[in-house]
């Protein structure tokens, strides 16, 4: 790979396809890890490969998988800016359903991990997941709401999600498999009182939370609910 610009494209293309199949493994994906500057050159290859291309592909592919690695091996990904890579690769191949869920099957599992969050955020992750779900693929919708919702935890990330879309987003989260997370969101946007604001003139969110309020029976949900009411009743404006 990294004296790719010499080998011909079928070779590239092999290449890339066996580290998908190993990526595969779980077993495998440590090691994989390890390895010297594999990371450093998945992404590289990423920033002048076609996104549409096979190879794209593999790249795509390999980097979800390698990014089911422990929690603490996580870190290392984010900081090699598979973010950036995974946002290039999605953007050619942003009408593909299979490329969309790979792409936030990564960033879900990337935002579990809380010392990747600044970077993560920082590399422009909020925005490409409000994209994956304004795109309406309901496949994605679970894994996007649970990574805005590791998001949302940190409070001080309020603003980026206002301003990178998550208002936009936050009604076509509107199923029952994304409820509690969307109450959750819902409830920590409900905390700022700018936020607040926003929230209760928002028509689609303000009946989305009612639909969640009075459709649902885990207590979680419910009490993220009653927090959220409790803080837009506060709100002056409306």
């Amino acid at each position: 790979l990294v004296d790719a610009a010499a080998q011909t494209t079928r070779a590239h293309d092999c290449c890339l396809r066996v580290l998908a199949h190993l990526a595969w493994w779980r077993q495998m994906r440590l090691p994989l890890l390890k390895t010297t500057r594999l990371v450093e050159s998945l992404v590289e290859l990423a920033s002048r490969t076609p996104p549409q291309s096979i190879a794209a592909g593999h790249i795509l592919h390999t980097l979800t998988y390698m990014s089911c690695v422990d929690v603490d091996h996580r870190v290392q990904l984010v900081d090699g800016n598979v973010v950036p890579a995974l946002a290039r690769i999605y953007e050619g191949r942003a009408d593909d359903a299979r490329s969309r869920a790979f792409v936030a099957a990564a960033l879900r599992s990337l935002t579990e991990t809380d010392a990747a969050l600044n970077k993560l955020v920082a590399d422009g992750a909020v925005r490409l997941l409000c994209e994956i779900v304004c795109s309406g693929d309901e496949a994605t919708l679970a894994h996007c709401a649970a990574a805005l919702c590791s998001v949302a935890r940190r409070r001080s990330f309020s603003d980026v999600l206002v301003e990178e879309g998550v208002l936009r987003a936050l009604p076509c989260l509107a199923t029952p498999s994304c409820y509690a997370f969307a109450a959750s969101i819902i409830h920590v946007l409900s905390l700022d009182p700018t936020h607040r604001e926003a929230l209760v003139f928002d028509a689609p969110v303000r009946t989305m939370l009612k639909a969640i309020a009075s459709e649902q029976e885990d207590p979680s949900t419910i009490t993220s609910c009653a927090h959220a009411f409790y803080w837009l009743s506060r709100c002056t404006g409306h």
